[in-house]
């Protein structure tokens, strides 16, 4: 039901008084009074705790006085007004000047006010301090950004995590355009942790990656896909470019330690699972040829007829066993011991156990 106005009341509480206490009583709102020149003729008490200013100080002053330096160079506050002129309002946020000199963030409303017959009388400024909203949006995407970087990167090694390198992979194959992907694991890890203790083990898992993502291109990306295993996705690169950029990574590893690699190549039509099928077969013929190399393979978008070929690093010290070796072969170097440079880390038998601090772990 609509209730009609009492006019008596009306009569007996002024509008323009209760307006009056309505813009003072605003303190969160500097509400300021503009001639048609951009000149304080009148403001709240909102004003006053906004800006700093008392309107003795402020009154008859040009209301560029609130902006920041740069602002008033470029003719920012008067553009303000004819764009309030020419559409009637004006709105943006930006930063503002107090008194004091200090800066706050602010969302100001600028309204063109005309007269009857339409001449322009004045404008009404409406300045909100938005410093702490602006500070606490801040704060929470500085909190976002930490928690997706948290997401995508291993915290132990720094390379990107497996969620991430699978979103990387699904993204190059969205694209169309050719990359290579590798695989690589760190030889005889097991007896590093088993010998030297896991501290030792999670310190060379730190070096190896921080040496191998220095040797990368800012569009390429390392990954941990678990353990001691990495996967590496090599963007705009052809096979041989694979090739040649594991070989790189492959010696860069630091002294000691050695890995082996198996390097792919994308071709229309295949799946991350075939691209990954093939390298992770690539580098199972790398370590039942006597590890601490690289072989690249072709296959096709299926998976399957995969077509290795083995590179023996010049620098690997064993002469490789048939590649068809078995995989009781393979399990039995893996019981294997130690290469010697990482044995001799072991430096004191007699010792309760192994310094992390010998050699290249430090």
């Amino acid at each position: 039901m609509r209730i009609a106005p009492d006019p008596a009341r009306s009569r007996r509480v002024p509008h323009a008084d209760v307006y009056r206490r309505l813009v003072e009583s605003m303190e969160d709102f500097a509400m300021v009074l503009l001639d048609v020149d951009g000149i304080v003729i009148s403001w709240n008490r909102g004003a006053e705790l906004v800006e700093g200013y008392s309107f003795d100080e402020i009154g008859g002053q040009h209301f560029s006085i609130f902006y920041p330096p740069e602002a008033i160079v470029v003719g920012h506050p008067e553009g303000e007004l004819a764009q309030a002129r020419a559409s009637g309002h004006y709105n943006e946020r930006g930063w503002r000047v107090r008194r004091d000199g200090t800066r706050f963030w602010a969302s100001v409303t600028i309204v063109a006010m005309f007269a009857e017959d339409g001449s322009l009388e004045g404008y009404g400024k409406f300045t909100r301090d938005l410093t702490a909203q602006m500070q606490s949006e801040q704060q929470a995407a500085n909190t976002f950004a930490l928690l997706r970087a948290t997401a995508q990167t291993d915290a132990l090694t720094g390379a990107s995590t497996r969620r991430a390198f699978d979103v990387a992979m699904a993204n190059c194959l969205a694209q169309g355009r050719p990359f290579c992907v590798a695989m690589f694991d760190l030889d005889n890890f097991k007896h590093v942790n088993d010998t030297l203790g896991h501290a030792a083990g999670d310190r060379v898992l730190r070096q190896v990656s921080s040496a191998w993502r220095e040797g990368l291109r800012p569009g390429d990306l390392l990954g941990r896909y678990g353990g001691e295993e990495f996967a590496l996705i090599l963007n705009n690169c052809e096979l041989h470019q694979g090739v040649a950029t594991a070989e790189r990574l492959h010696a860069s590893t630091p002294a000691a330690c050695t890995c082996s690699a198996g390097v792919t190549a994308w071709s229309p039509g295949m799946t991350s699972d075939a691209l990954l099928a093939a390298a992770d077969a690539a580098l199972y013929k790398a370590k039942l040829a006597g590890r601490n190399r690289v072989v690249s393979a072709l296959a096709s978008p299926a998976g399957a007829g995969v077509e290795s070929e083995l590179r023996v690093l010049a620098h690997s010290g064993d002469q490789p066993p048939s590649v068809a070796a078995s995989a009781a072969d393979l399990q039995d170097c893996d019981r294997g011991c130690l290469e010697a440079p990482v044995l001799a880390l072991v430096t004191d038998s007699a010792a309760p156990s192994p310094s992390v601090d010998s050699g290249w772990l430090s």
